[in-house]
């Protein structure tokens, strides 16, 4: 029985189809060759027989060994490099977002002390509206801590950055 996900075509690299269409023939008919073994007629028979050989052969097999990582794609490495260069600008850009989160964190948190003192029973007798006191202390503690959490996830995203960086600069000494 065969299994779930191959195509028959293995050996070649390709899609049925793709073979196929090399062949000339119908896909039906290379499935039906190589599912029950159903004959190819002379000619196409014997080119499917010569790609076999070839992929078979010690030439297929130098041919092959391109693929080992010191004959990587040149292309691969100015690709790299563009992300690195991408990675430290994001970088950048989240610095400065954690540097301004921080700044209103540090506004709201001096807010939330204020308010936390005008609540106290003996300022609450000063106040003209106390009310008004709890409700701009409520605001200050709900912006206090959806701050912090912004400013975490922005820490969340410079520590994958730092490791993408990581990554990126391994995987460029690597490239020749």
């Amino acid at each position: 029985m065969k299994r779930k996900g191959t195509n028959g075509s293995a050996e070649f690299g390709l899609k049925q189809e793709e073979i196929a269409m090399i062949l000339r023939i119908p896909r039906i008919q290379w499935t039906h060759y190589k599912t029950s073994g159903r004959l190819l007629p002379n000619g196409i028979g014997k080119r499917a027989l010569e790609m076999l050989q070839y992929m078979l052969s010690e030439e297929a097999k130098k041919f092959q060994s391109l693929t080992k990582p010191e004959c990587a794609d040149t292309k691969t490495k100015p690709i790299v490099e563009n992300r690195l260069k991408e990675n430290e600008y994001q970088f950048m850009v989240i610095a400065r977002k954690i540097k301004t989160v921080q700044e209103k964190l540090e506004k709201y948190s001096k807010a939330v002390e204020l308010m936390s003192f005008l609540n106290l029973p003996e300022e609450i007798k000063k106040a003209a509206n106390p009310e008004t006191v709890s409700s701009i202390e409520k605001q200050y503690i709900t912006n206090f801590t959806e701050t912090k959490s912004q400013l975490t996830l922005l820490e969340i995203d410079q520590k994958l950055l730092e490791n993408e960086k990581s990554i990126l600069e391994a995987a460029l000494q690597k490239l020749p």
